[in-house]
């Protein structure tokens, strides 16, 4: 309570204020001037002086008296606070309240009273928002005084005397002092004084939160006993049961959790194993086994479902019967959680599982995919466990609706991991772009397999991996990744021009970049790309490698063999590139191999036919037997050649050496009589390819020469390439 005040200034700084208007008041009188007065005015000025001085001491006196009749009714005051308080913390430990709840009508009020709590707290919290209403707050307050006299008229109604009756008598009286205290604060705007009028609040369903959980569980065990096990079981997995944070959970003989409503994902885990494990590191499980009849409370942290399961403190009460245990608690609203990176990636998990059961699958994933659910390095992850498909990642949104590969920088697969997620959780360790730092650093996830999803969370060790070179798939990986996260972290403009700078380039890898509209905007070693479409990237043999690339790209990235310019060796080659789509845009960057030479006769035809089949899978079928009937696409003698099964007759659907034949069937016998067509129309998928031998025309002679050809099939499409006996390069 303040003290008595005057024009805002306590009693002491008031007795102050009073001698300093009195001597202002002297000086006023005397003009400022004396050396003229006569000594009939000095006369009275001194009389006048002595009177005033004389109100001045027995006005301090009685202001004196009034401070030490303040200090004393201050002490009074706190004293019997402190009694107040003291009281009702021995009734929490003497566990006197819970016989007056048998009583079903009684035990729905004192629930009404706990809502009303939770509702105005949750109002006085948000008293600083504009437009809040104090009276209408108070309103709420003046309610919940009422539901509490209500409460303690039913309890003195009853014939037994019962200590509860002073309880919540205590409670009342400690209600109405904050009923005045929330009338003083009205438009005052005193955060502190609010401040505490909150934690008196706090304090109060603090008093009533243990005897009434303790006797929801009694409730409960009293339910057991008279409609037996499975009623009582099932009647406590409905949300009928739940009464804002409170809920039952009920573990068996074996301690797994058999009741749960608020997140049934647990049933059936054992508390003793993870799930018993909270996010401040503490294994609170173990506790559960020694419970008795008699009763426990642990104490830990754990998801709220009433507060969109954030993590708060709760005290749970537990009773083992008939060899099972009954418990519930009841939830503080502050609670400052030390945790480990790994425990709060866990908790994550289990947060994120307990909101999807609550909540739905469509909501919860829309959530895990915004930015919003990303905290720094933390953030949960989502995917399908039938083929791993990316379903949630807030900080990774390129990836969602993609199977990526899964292997790190360090050529780890980490695809088996993740495919062997169980219920009750584990964890995988591999290296991962950190979006919070932009380096590839090494992850432990914590994943769980819930509803057929796949949901994970991880922590980061500190310090960058680097991809190695002799990994040329991880070391083009990492090289696309780093430049998605520079863009990320940059812009595009920064991001562009480093990637077209000869710093960014790092001997045969480098970084080329796409806009929206599949324009080149970034490619370091081959400068006059710049500015032209994908479609008009030409090979210097001619192969339509941009094509391919802006065809394969997509979110989540993919692979693409084609053949374009090495500028470390100026010659055509094989080059593998990982490609992407990031806002719409293109990032890539590939190693080269030279491929097998021409005078390996079988296997360079083979490397030509796997190139028709890059093409085709990437740029389809009408861009790739447009290219194939091309003059261009002939070297020499070399050409592939695509034929089209069409129930049993095969048609040539590109061939540059023999455009005749192109749209057209025949028998396909030679000069010798081999029926090659035969043997061509035999050919399986499933057998990866074989070689016909046969005479043909020769691009060169015009004329029939022995000929070899390897022809693979992919569906109704045969691809072939083939050399000559005596061939001229």
């Amino acid at each position: 309570m303040e003290g008595i005040s005057i024009f805002g200034l306590k009693p002491r700084g008031a007795s102050v204020l009073i001698t300093v208007v009195a001597l202002a008041i002297a000086l006023v009188a005397c003009g400022g001037d004396t050396q003229g007065a006569s000594a009939a005015e000095v006369s009275a000025l001194d009389a006048n002086l002595s009177a005033q001085s004389a109100q001045i001491e027995a006005l301090t006196s009685q202001v004196g008296n009034l401070q030490a009749e303040l200090d004393e009714a201050q002490k009074m005051e706190a004293d019997n606070i402190a009694e107040l308080r003291a009281g009702i913390e021995d009734l929490r430990e003497q566990d006197k309240m819970p016989v007056p709840f048998d009583d079903s009508e009684l035990k729905s009020e004192v629930g009404e009273l706990r809502g009303i709590i939770a509702k105005l707290e949750g109002r006085i919290n948000s008293i600083e928002d504009e437009g809040m209403d104090a009276d209408a707050l108070g309103q709420e307050l003046a309610a919940l005084n009422s539901a509490i006299e209500d409460l303690r008229g039913r309890m003195e109604s009853d014939d037994d005397e019962r200590s509860d009756s002073e309880h919540i008598e205590s409670l009342n009286a400690e209600l109405s002092s904050v009923l005045m205290a929330l009338t003083e604060l009205q438009g005052s705007g005193a955060e502190q004084q609010i401040e505490d009028v909150v934690a008196r609040l706090d304090w109060l369903e603090n008093a009533v939160a243990p005897a009434y959980t303790r006797a929801y569980v009694e409730e409960a065990i009293l339910r057991y006993n008279r409609e037996g096990r499975q009623a009582t079981l099932d009647f406590y997995n409905t949300s009928q049961s739940v009464n804002g944070d409170l809920y039952l959970f009920v573990l068996d003989e074996d301690y797994k959790i058999i009741v749960q409503p608020t997140i049934p994902a647990n049933i059936g885990l054992d508390i003793r194993g993870p799930v018993g494990t909270d996010i401040t590191g503490k294994n609170y499980g173990p506790e559960f086994v020694t419970v008795d009849s008699q009763g426990k409370w642990i104490d830990y942290v754990y998801l709220n479902p009433a507060a969109n399961f954030t993590f708060e403190r709760k005290h749970t009460w537990a009773v083992r019967h008939d060899n099972l245990i009954f418990a519930s608690g009841w939830y503080e609203r502050t609670v400052s959680l030390d945790s480990t990176p790994a425990e709060y990636s866990r908790a994550l998990v289990h947060q994120a599982i307990a909101r999807y059961d609550a909540i739905g699958k469509d909501t919860i994933l829309s959530y895990y995919n915004s930015p919003a659910s990303v905290h720094g390095p933390y953030y949960v992850f989502v995917v399908d466990s039938s083929d791993l498909r990316s379903v949630a990642s807030g900080a990774r949104p390129d990836l969602v609706g993609t199977i990526p590969d899964r292997i790190d920088p360090t050529g780890y697969n980490y695809s088996g991991d993740l495919a062997s997620a169980t219920r009750e959780g584990g964890w995988i360790s591999y290296v991962i772009l950190n979006p919070d730092t932009g380096e590839q650093q090494r992850k432990h996830s914590w994943i769980a397999l819930h509803d057929g999803l796949i949901f994970g969370s991880g922590w980061y060790e500190s310090g960058a991996v680097s991809a190695s070179k002799d990994n040329p798939p991880a070391f083009t990986r990492a090289m696309v990744e780093q430049a998605i996260a520079r863009y990320e972290s940059d812009g595009r403009e920064a991001t562009v021009a480093y990637y077209n700078s000869s710093e960014s380039v790092d001997g045969q890898w480098y970084v080329f970049i796409g806009d929206e509209s599949d324009i080149m905007i970034a490619h370091a070693t081959v400068p006059e790309n710049v500015g032209k479409h994908f479609n008009d990237v030409i090979s210097p043999d001619g192969y339509p490698a941009g094509a391919q690339v802006a065809a394969a790209a997509k979110e989540g990235g993919a692979w693409t063999t084609y053949t374009y310019l090495n500028t470390v060796s100026r010659n055509a080659e094989t080059k593998h590139s990982w490609v992407t789509r990031h806002n719409g845009m293109i990032f890539g960057s590939g190693w080269y191999e030279e491929g097998p030479p021409k005078s390996d006769a079988a296997a360079y035809t083979q490397s030509l036919v796997q190139r028709a089949i890059n093409l085709y899978e990437d740029l389809g079928r009408e861009g790739t037997l447009e290219y194939y009937n091309s003059p261009g696409s002939a070297d020499g003698p070399w050409y592939a050649f695509v034929l089209e099964d069409r129930e049993g007759d095969l048609y040539t659907v590109a061939n540059s050496n023999r455009p005749d034949l192109v749209g057209t069937t025949r028998e396909r016998i030679d000069a010798n009589g081999y029926n090659y067509g035969e043997a061509l129309a035999a050919i399986t998928e499933e057998g990866g390819g074989e070689w016909v031998n046969y005479l043909f025309t020769h691009p060169q002679t015009r004329e029939d020469a022995p000929k070899h050809s390897w022809v693979v099939r992919r569906g109704n499409l045969l691809f072939g390439a083939g050399w000559y006996d005596g061939i001229n390069e």
